[in-house]
């Protein structure tokens, strides 16, 4: 569990997991991370990978996707 809170710290930090051959490392990178609601991503992604020809978890990943970037840029204004 100490683990996982140490994991979740260090992406909140801005810095990335990266996997190498000796076991896991953290390096930093740019960016910020943006909170977002997740409820009902995969029922609206139901509707939308019907018209668009792609599967539900592809099309959840671009809705979450949206709507971060929905909210980074209402903060900005």
């Amino acid at each position: 569990m100490r683990d996982y809170l140490n994991q979740e710290k260090n992406i909140e930090n801005g810095f990335k997991r990266v996997h190498t051959a000796n076991g896991n490392s953290y390096s930093k990178v740019d960016g910020v991370l943006i909170k977002v609601n997740l409820a009902y991503s995969s029922v609206s992604a139901g509707i939308i990978a019907k018209d668009l020809g792609l599967d539900i978890r592809t099309t959840s990943a671009y809705i979450i996707a949206l709507r971060g970037l929905r909210k980074m840029q209402k903060a900005t204004k």
